[in-house]
């Protein structure tokens, strides 16, 4: 991945390695962060929000059959730690 700017298109960049060539790519996941060659959070933003919405989703339709601690324990488990996780960043 070649980090730049929008405005500025850089070459593309041919890296050979055990007799074949790399792919360029535009998004790539470091340690649960999605980086992409502009900088943005755009894509990982969007990766969060559709991870925190369907479990969301799983929670509301398990509110039905399990009790308020249960929910609680699934919300502190799965809801909280994708929020949290790289937030400074």
């Amino acid at each position: 991945m070649l980090i730049h700017p929008p405005s500025k298109r850089p070459p593309p960049l041919v890296v050979p390695y055990n007799d074949s060539l790399n792919d360029q790519v535009q998004v790539f996941k470091l340690l649960g962060v999605f980086v992409d060659q502009h900088l943005k959070w755009d894509h990982h933003v969007n990766h969060v929000a559709t991870t925190v919405s369907c479990n969301v989703s799983l929670m509301r339709r398990l509110s039905w059959t399990l009790p308020q601690k249960s929910l609680l324990c699934f919300y502190y488990t799965y809801v909280i730690p994708s929020l949290n996780y790289c937030s400074l960043v």
